[in-house]
């Protein structure tokens, strides 16, 4: 037992003996994913303005009520060397409550439509897309070769004014079933135009009478608050029309030339701020009618977004006319109307000055007054 011992003498303690790596307790499914769901290929949603019109993204973009739009379902290819059929294709997808589905069609990877050999079940809130027996055989055809899964569309139109909404879709392979990301949009605000009429001196006149060759000064508010980083195809007008009553109202050239679109300024008489440059606008006179037709590219309409915009409007009421005078605008807001509210003006019978102003009026009366009194008074004096 004194084998290793001398006297005096310390030796070291012996090394410790490495330990055995311990087990990653993670296990490896590589094998199991790829036999079991095909490799998990990578699916995608998307969403398009139009029905096969634009494939640029509108994701996170602000769209118009009743516009049309496609939902793009897509996922990545079948890898080489499959060991296992597919015994099911199904691309399903449960639309918005803000959206109603239209239909579907689906396409090969060269863009043909191979819709017919699918089933495609579509309601107003809902879309599946399942593969015939025939385009199963096709994937399993050959398991060698990479697979290219065909891509759907879902087309859908929006429903209603100041709405938001997700979507994802999913795909089910054979017994797997794979989630897409989320895709949002949202519709603006519904507008609300108003209508106003001043007087010579800036003053509301609704309900006030109209005098015979009074000029009336209209304005109309064109709705531009709810809009926010729209995105449209052009195809459908922002617009103010207003079917005014011809047979008590009378439009002189002058009354043309004067119908302008201004950016709103609650500070300034009649609410008209500057301006804005007619090259964004276009105007159009019917016998009784006219418009204004503000142009719908984006770059326009990302110029006024937010905001009010303010018409012009000056006729002259006729002398021969009787009955109250009724005058509102109507909206056209990315193809629906939403009509502002009326104004009126109970007629009186004598005519004033077609130029001028009330105080000038009364300047005048006030005149009169003084010239009567002065006569008057030399009168009595030369009695």
């Amino acid at each position: 037992h004194n084998i290793g011992y001398v006297a005096g003498v310390k030796f070291p303690n012996p090394p410790t003996p490495p330990k055995p790596p311990e087990e990653d307790p993670t296990p490896v499914f590589a094998n199991y994913h790829f036999t079991r769901t095909y490799s998990n290929p990578e699916v995608s949603k998307d969403v398009y303005l139009g029905k096969d019109h634009d494939k640029n993204s509108i994701n996170h973009r602000q769209v118009p009520k009743n516009q049309e739009l496609t939902y793009n379902l897509t996922a990545s290819a079948l890898p080489a060397n499959r060991t296992k059929d597919i015994n099911k294709l199904e691309y399903w997808d449960r639309v918005p409550n803000e959206v109603e589905c239209q239909g579907a069609k689906v396409f090969d990877s060269w863009g043909n439509d191979i819709s017919y050999k699918f089933n495609i079940s579509c309601t107003s809130s809902r879309c599946y897309v399942t593969a015939r027996s025939t385009y199963l055989d096709e994937m399993n055809r050959d398991k060698s070769s990479e697979f290219k899964l065909p891509e759907v569309h879902v087309y859908v139109t929006t429903k209603y004014d100041d709405s938001k909404f997700k979507n994802s879709y999913t795909i089910t392979i054979g017994d797997q079933d794979i989630v897409s990301n989320e895709v949002d949009n949202k519709t603006p605000r519904k507008p609300s135009p108003v209508k106003n009429v001043y007087d010579y001196d800036n003053q509301e006149f609704n309900k006030h009478n109209a005098r015979v060759g009074q000029t009336l000064f209209y304005v109309g508010s064109l709705d531009l608050t709810g809009l926010d980083d729209i995105k449209t195809l052009g195809d459908k007008e922002v617009s103010m029309t207003d079917n005014y009553d011809s047979s008590r109202l009378n439009v002189i050239d002058k009354t043309k030339k004067d119908l302008k679109v201004y950016y709103e300024d609650t500070s300034k008489a009649r609410g008209l701020g500057e301006p804005i440059s007619t090259s964004d606008y276009t105007v159009s006179w019917g016998a009784s009618s006219w418009k204004v037709k503000l142009k719908s590219d984006e770059a326009t309409l990302r110029k006024y977004q937010g905001r009010r915009l303010k018409v012009t409007f000056n006729p002259v009421v006729k002398g021969d006319r009787s009955g109250t005078i009724y005058n509102d605008v109507i909206q056209n807001h990315f193809g629906e109307d939403y009509r502002s509210n009326k104004v009126e003006n109970p007629p009186v019978t004598h005519p004033i000055p077609t130029t001028g102003s009330k105080r000038l009026l009364v300047v005048y009366t006030v005149l009169a007054i003084v010239v009567v009194i002065i006569l008057v008074t030399l009168a009595k004096k030369k009695k």
